[in-house]
């Protein structure tokens, strides 16, 4: 008999998605029962989990804590023991004959369970971080401990089928770790904070030269690349201005205005008093903010990689520059802040682009048609 439940494994938030994940999955699957587990969340529950995994930290990362090359954030969710630990949850937590399929997101843990068909959602795996060009193999070793190296293909080896976010883990996945391209499904996702029907426009909006940086990781995100780039264009545009929003820093350079992290519902005032939306990010698994500003109607200015180059057509919807590329950074705001109609007609493309695309109800039909299609349902 099918007991029509749904096991959903997670790890915390995963930048908000995590949410939206169990809105589609209500959505998708009305007649199932959704059961959450939140194995980090478990976890902590446990007498000396903590104590433990951050000694296991120390030892397979000691040496690059001690060189700053790994922030202790970091290395307490990469250890071999929270990952085997977090396979021994999944069996004692979930129960195979009381639930249809599971499904988790992230790859950071394997959330299968024997007898139970399985599906993993994410947007990374650990190889992908080979094909961004200031990540090197040394990166690699220094960054992820060989026993989390060695553990991480059992994640793809046990899924029944893998969804990614774009193009670039769907390649990564079949080139790096022997999947078949059968077997993985690019299904992208949406916005976490898409464009309000009540949202208000000022009339200057593309003409008020307001840059918008949004990031909490500000050198990851290229940050410094940036102010740089606005430095250089700032004395050529009096009317710019830079916003950076996550990220408290120091300049003198003026027109400069830095707020810490603010409420997701205000996120989408930023979006709507900018014209530009610029994030050189040096390292993006997928990068939702990008799809924040293009639902707001803004052109964006950001780096070749990852899973940018799927919906950003260099001088469509916005540019992609060479990362750590300050000139081609200051060149393209200025071809922006010089042409407010410009700016105007990118924002609309973008629009177009990704509100086709990426939205939670189109993620949501893609992950059901092949859940429905792996399990006969």
């Amino acid at each position: 008999m099918n007991p029509k439940k749904i096991a959903f494994i997670k790890e915390g938030g995963f930048s908000l998605i995590n949410d939206r994940v169990y809105e589609m999955l209500r959505r998708e699957f009305p007649d199932y029962n959704i059961e959450v587990f939140d194995l980090l969340q478990i976890a902590r529950q446990q007498n000396h989990f903590v104590y433990l995994n951050t000694l296991h930290a120390i030892k397979e990362y000691g040496r690059s804590l001690i060189l700053g090359k790994i922030n202790y954030k970091r290395s307490f969710r990469r250890t071999g023991y929270i990952f085997r630990q977090f396979k021994a949850l999944v069996i004692k937590h979930i129960q195979p004959e009381k639930f249809t399929f599971s499904l988790q997101t992230s790859s950071y843990y394997d959330g299968s369970v024997p007898g139970l068909p399985h599906f993993v959602y994410t947007d990374h795996t650990i190889k992908a971080n080979l094909t961004y060009p200031d990540f090197t193999e040394f990166d690699l070793h220094q960054q992820y401990s060989p026993v989390r190296l060695l553990l991480e293909p059992q994640v793809y080896q046990h899924a029944s089928h893998i969804f990614t976010m774009s193009s670039h883990v769907t390649d990564t996945l079949v080139r790096d770790y022997g999947c078949s391209p059968d077997k993985v499904s690019c299904v992208y996702c949406g916005p976490n904070v898409p464009e309000r029907p009540s949202i208000h426009y000022p009339p200057d909006r593309y003409t008020s030269g307001r840059i918008l940086f949004m990031g909490f990781d500000w050198p990851r995100k290229g940050g410094p690349q940036v102010l740089d780039a606005y430095r250089q264009i700032a004395p050529h545009f009096p009317q710019a201005s830079l916003t950076i929003v996550g990220s408290v820093q120091q300049t003198d350079l003026p027109r400069v205005t830095a707020v810490a992290r603010v409420p997701l519902n205000e996120i989408s005032n930023y979006f709507a008093q900018s014209a530009i939306f610029c994030m050189p990010t040096r390292r993006e698994p997928f990068g939702t903010a990008f799809l924040d500003a293009a639902y707001h109607k803004l052109p964006v200015i950001s780096s070749r990689l990852g899973a940018l180059p799927d919906y950003i057509t260099d001088g469509v919807n916005g540019y992609l520059v060479h990362p750590n590329d300050v000139a081609g950074l200051a060149s393209a705001l200025k071809q922006l802040l010089a042409d407010p109609e410009l700016c105007r007609q990118m924002g609309e493309a973008n629009y177009e682009i990704v509100s086709s695309r990426y939205t939670w109800e189109n993620t949501g039909r893609l992950i059901r048609e092949q859940i429905q299609k792996q399990l006969n349902l």
